[in-house]
């Protein structure tokens, strides 16, 4: 009986479900994505000839920077030589080859395949929003972290051809099934994050994390928890990572070839945080938004995830605590701040914050936040459809 009341604090109740989550996350995701559709295609027919002096572009608006290398593998796979593309993990072009081989192969056939990959994932992402701050912070909550998830400066990537949609998904279902305390499921979705995104390895010390809570506060009530099954859920979460290094090291012969690609090509390997901040900085493209190491944007997104944490350590269940800090683990110790504002999608927990502090105050709070977002995005999204690396 002990642990049945100890079980049932650790795990909030889930009343509504789907029912419920479905029309308050997938409304403002669809509208508000379908707008940035239409002014993509706006400033891709009007904006960009002046800008570039260029008519008639015929490259895809919404498949520019990176997703260049995630179309080269779901059009020809890893090459057997270190090529740049080991820097960019395989579960997202696998599914975009798969579906664009169903749509008849090719080139255009995966472009296409990646835009529904991508925002069909991001659709699934905003209802998985909905429920796992549903179940730890309320319906109202949960309803303005969703308003926020679709219109994150930086969400337009959640609709390109981009891995962090997909991302996004499987790390938000890693963060509710581990509430949830489905510990094999938790650590089956971190291993498919895992082959998603760098990042995705840190959800297993979410999923650690979680589960640390539960025997303390087991023990504490005197009470004891079977560790079989936690113990494998965090066992299988990086597997994803594990199984990608075993085929790059079949493919290549070099057993660390993503990490060695990503130090030597991209110039991203681990070190200290406050050496990737001092090079930002000081760098001396500060100013310069057609550098991809743009420091305003970079350092204002970290700052944002910076100060949501130190809000939530008190307030919030410890998991969300850690997994703030998974999430903008490697892009910071990656030696210099490159694409923050992506890597930093994922951390829903900074939306809750933020709806948590709107929600004790007026409308006009609320609304200011989602004009200032939308409005950002808006500019953010012209920005990359111009080809203007400070966003990519």
């Amino acid at each position: 009986m002990v642990r049945t009341t100890v079980l049932d604090r650790l795990r909030p109740s889930a009343d509504g479900g789907l029912r419920q989550a479905v029309p308050d996350a997938v409304a403002p995701f669809a509208i508000w994505h379908a707008a940035l559709f239409g002014l993509a295609a706006f400033a891709s027919a009007y904006l960009a000839p002046i800008a570039t002096g260029v008519a008639g572009r015929s490259e895809p608006i919404w498949s520019h920077f990176d997703a260049d290398y995630y179309l080269g593998i779901a059009d020809h796979g890893y090459s057997a030589g270190p090529g740049d593309e080991w820097a960019f993990y395989p579960l997202y072009p696998a599914l975009v080859r798969l579906l664009g081989y169903v749509g008849g192969g090719g080139h255009t056939a995966h472009v296409v395949a990646g835009l529904v990959v991508a925002n069909a994932a991001g659709l699934v992402a905003s209802v998985l929003v909905h429920l796992v701050v549903r179940r730890d912070f309320g319906l109202g909550v949960a309803r303005r972290a969703c308003i926020y998830f679709a219109v994150t400066p930086l969400g337009f990537y959640l609709s390109a051809v981009y891995a962090e949609s997909l991302f996004v998904l499987l790390a938000v279902a890693t963060l509710l099934l581990t509430r949830q305390h489905r510990w094999i499921a938790a650590g089956a979705v971190a291993a498919l994050a895992s082959a998603t995104r760098p990042p995705g390895v840190m959800l297993t010390l979410v999923i650690a994390a979680e589960v640390i809570v539960v025997v303390v506060v087991a023990r504490r009530a005197g009470a004891r928890v079977p560790l079989l099954r936690p113990l494998v859920g965090v066992a299988i979460a990086p597997t994803g990572l594990i199984a990608f290094l075993a085929y790059g090291w079949i493919r290549t012969g070099d057993r660390l070839v993503t990490f060695h690609v990503n130090a030597h090509r991209w110039h991203r390997e681990l070190d200290w945080p406050w050496v990737a901040v001092g090079h930002a900085v000081r760098d001396t493209t500060w100013g310069d938004p057609g550098n991809y190491l743009f420091g305003p944007l970079n350092l204002t997104v970290l700052a944002v995830c910076v100060v949501a944490l130190g809000l939530m350590v008190r307030r919030f269940p410890p998991t969300y605590t850690v997994f703030t800090a998974a999430m903008i683990a490697l892009p910071v110790c990656s030696g210099q701040l490159q694409a923050v504002g992506r890597a930093a999608l994922p951390i829903v927990t900074v939306l809750i914050v933020l709806a948590e502090l709107t929600r004790s105050r007026t409308s006009i709070a609320h609304q200011m936040v989602v004009a200032v977002s939308a409005g950002l995005c808006a500019v953010f999204l012209v920005m990359y459809v111009l080809l203007v690396p400070a966003i990519a």
